[in-house]
Order: C-alpha cells, then structure tokens, then sequence
C-alpha cells in the first residue's frame, strides 16, 4: 500500500471509529444515499491534522469532495461521501490477511444484461481487492472478508444482485 493510502486510511480511521460511524451508517437501511456525518472536538481535530502529511491529505480528500468540515462552536463537524465510504472499505479488504482456516469468501452475482457496464466494473473490482473466478458469476477470496464485502455491496448499491456467503472449504 502506498503511502498516500496509508494516510487517507489513517485518518478515515479516526473518524469513522469516533463513535463507530460507519457501521452505525452501514446498518441503517435508509441511509444508502446519505453521507456519513459526524462531530469531534476542535481541540481533537487540531490534533489529529497537526502533522504536515495529515494536512495534505486532508487537502486532498476536500478536493476530490470525499470530506467537508464546518467550525460549529467547538466542534467540527464533517460528512464523509460514499466515494469516501467505498475507498475506505476497499483498502480494508486489501489490507486483510489470508486465511489459514479453510474459511472462504463468496460473492455470487447476476446482475442483468442491462446493466453490462456496472457487472463488468464490479468483476474488475473483485479481481483488484484479490477475488478469484471460481465460475462466471461465482467469485472466492481465501480471506475471511464477508462483513466488509457485504458493507460494500451496500454502499455500492447492488445488494439485490449480489450475495456474500462465508463458506468452508472441505477438500
């Protein structure tokens, strides 16, 4: 993992564990299309960006919109975007060791005809975070990475399409 990445999950960390935000967003089947917001103590935020590669990545993270911060009295308040929800999920699952258990991750798809383009991104997604083709629609992990998957399929949008199983391998 780079560098940069490093960074960006450091701080998305800290966030999104102040209170568990994420998984809070995450269960909350109404909030798919909702940006994840929550409070820290300015004092608490100053902290956390003092550092000068923070602050940098924090920079980036507002242009690209993934974050926005507002002063509200001694609080800051900030939203995190599903781009930003979707990044940080997909380097957790990255960073994930493989399993020495004979636990495998699932995901079974079939998602329709008509929507070729989002199947075809969703294949180069589960090739990138390591997933291999056991059939066409049938892809396995050797990491045990179901709850992440699962929130990512959510915050994607194609939980009707897509299932994730946690399966033992027998052989």
């Amino acid at each position: 993992m780079t560098k940069r990445n490093e960074v960006f999950q450091e701080i998305l960390d800290v966030i999104t564990e102040g209170g568990g935000l994420l998984m809070e967003w995450m269960e909350n089947p109404h909030a798919l299309r909702r940006r994840i917001r929550g409070t820290i103590p300015s004092e608490e935020w100053d902290r956390l960006f003092a550092d000068k590669r923070k602050k940098r990545a924090l920079r980036r993270l507002r242009k690209k919109k993934w974050i926005e911060n507002k002063q509200k009295g001694n609080e800051i308040v900030f939203d995190l975007s599903n781009d930003a929800v979707i990044e940080y999920l997909k380097l957790s699952i990255s960073q994930v060791n493989l399993n020495t258990h004979h636990n495998e991750t699932l995901v079974i798809f079939d998602i329709p005809e008509v929507a070729r383009n989002a199947r075809q991104r969703f294949r180069r997604l589960l090739k990138k975070l390591g997933f291999r083709q056991a059939q066409l629609s049938v892809w396995s992990s050797l990491k045990d990475i179901s709850p992440q998957m699962h929130s990512l399929i959510t915050v994607l949008g194609i939980q009707k399409w897509v299932n994730v199983y946690r399966a033992i391998l027998l052989n």
